[in-house]
């Protein structure tokens, strides 16, 4: 991956509710798979360095499989 594209996959993540600066992931709405991959690459990158990842929900429910593999990570 470039610098440039991964620069654009940043800006991405931030756009679905993520704030590198405070380790802050959101996810907000119906959980599903297009909901759960940011929300899981997110996840990922800030846990390549140390420290306490905030997480903050407001979900109705959805997709199970989606869910599970939210849970799993």
């Amino acid at each position: 991956m470039t610098e440039m594209e991964s620069e654009g996959r940043l800006a991405e993540l931030q756009e679905h509710g993520v704030d590198f600066s405070e380790r802050r992931i959101f996810l907000l709405g119906e959980i599903d798979d297009d909901s759960a991959k940011p929300f899981l690459h997110a996840l990922h990158v800030l846990n390549l360095s140390p420290g306490m990842i905030h997480v903050t929900m407001n979900s109705p429910g959805g997709a199970e499989s989606a869910g599970w593999a939210i849970y799993d990570a």
